[in-house]
């Protein structure tokens, strides 16, 4: 039994650049009213160091927009997951620009003490976006994927009521940050996790529901959309920054393409969908939830979105959230 998780991570660009209206606030819209349509939900993965700080920074019209549309997804049924880069929270503007503090860049590796500040403040944000004080957020994805250890991480999130990663894309690889997702459990879908989030561990505090990726080779993923998508507002100074320190992360024969609805092709985004078609037909009992990922900053095709929902509305594929997973798992693990 498949089912898809469609993801989004609610945000600009890294380094601060764009418009919250045009890479935020717009993309999500046109998104809202197509899972509408479809009669289905999203999981919405909000950014709030960075919507927080630009707040602050009274520079920003455009955030009242968001504030608005944040606490519309919430009202609508749709899910909103936390989603923190927690350079932002330490950042400055000046000069016209953002100034990001990279030795915060990866949340695993703060302090205990930091990194249950930064949760609590980041947790406390998102509900006050949506003006509910009870609400606690479900699932989290860390700022660029950084799972790297969750030793000191896992069990504040589990503390602040969290109880659902999805940080991992398997065979995911960048040595500039000591990512590594190749050894992470090839043939599950979902599991446990303690110290390290490509362990399994069934007495974890929490569970592990990994972006579905495929591998391929290298040259195939290296296409000229994908690699503009990657500059993502960089200057060229930065961009040749970042691509000379991901080089080593494509020395390698195969990659891994993420389930992304905003980067790939209605014909890849049906081509993935058949394949895990074929790999459910040999063991339709177990269940398998497939999580998408996408960006609001990538500006989606909608065309594209749009065409894929119908596909699986003919094919009978159901779309969920991460609430709904986390209750069927529950329900067959007391059978």
């Amino acid at each position: 039994m498949i089912e898809f998780v469609f993801t989004l991570d609610y945000e600009i660009y890294g380094n601060g650049k764009g418009s919250l209206k045009d890479l935020v606030y717009e993309p999500a819209s046109q998104l809202i009213d197509l899972f509408l349509k479809y009669d289905a939900r999203s999981v919405f993965f909000v950014e709030v160091a960075e919507l927080e700080m630009m707040e602050r920074s009274k520079l920003y019209p455009e955030i009242n927009l968001i504030k608005e549309q944040v606490k519309k997804i919430y009202e609508l049924g749709f899910e909103l997951g936390l989603h923190l880069h927690p350079q932002w929270y330490a950042g400055e503007f000046k000069e016209g620009k953002w100034f990001l503090e990279e030795s915060e860049y990866d949340l695993c590796l703060l302090p205990e003490g930091r990194i249950k500040e930064l949760i609590s403040r980041a947790v406390n944000y998102l509900k006050y976006l949506i003006g509910d004080s009870l609400f606690t957020p479900l699932a989290y994805r860390a700022g660029n994927w950084l799972m790297t250890s969750t030793k000191k991480l896992g069990p504040v999130l589990a503390e602040a009521g969290l109880k659902i990663d999805s940080s991992v894309f398997k065979g995911g690889y960048q040595h500039l940050y000591h990512l590594d997702f190749r050894q992470a459990p090839a043939g599950l879908f979902y599991w446990g996790f303690s110290d390290e989030v490509t362990k399994p561990d069934p007495g974890g505090q929490l569970l592990e529901i990994p972006i579905y990726t495929k591998m391929i080779p290298t040259w195939k993923f290296l296409s000229k959309k994908r690699l503009a998508l990657e500059a993502g507002g960089a200057s060229s100074a930065s961009l040749k920054t970042k691509f000379t320190n991901r080089y080593r992360d494509f020395l390698r024969f195969k990659v891994p393409l993420k389930f992304d609805f905003c980067r790939l092709s209605f014909e890849e985004l049906k081509s993935m969908t058949e394949e895990l078609i074929a790999i459910d037909a040999c063991s339709p009992s177990d269940y398998k939830p497939i999580v998408l990922i996408g960006h609001t900053k990538d500006r989606p095709d909608y065309e594209t979105v749009e065409l894929f929902l119908a596909y699986l509305e003919k094919k009978g594929i159901r779309t969920t959230t991460f609430r709904q997973v986390i209750q069927i798992i529950a329900l067959r693990e007391m059978k």
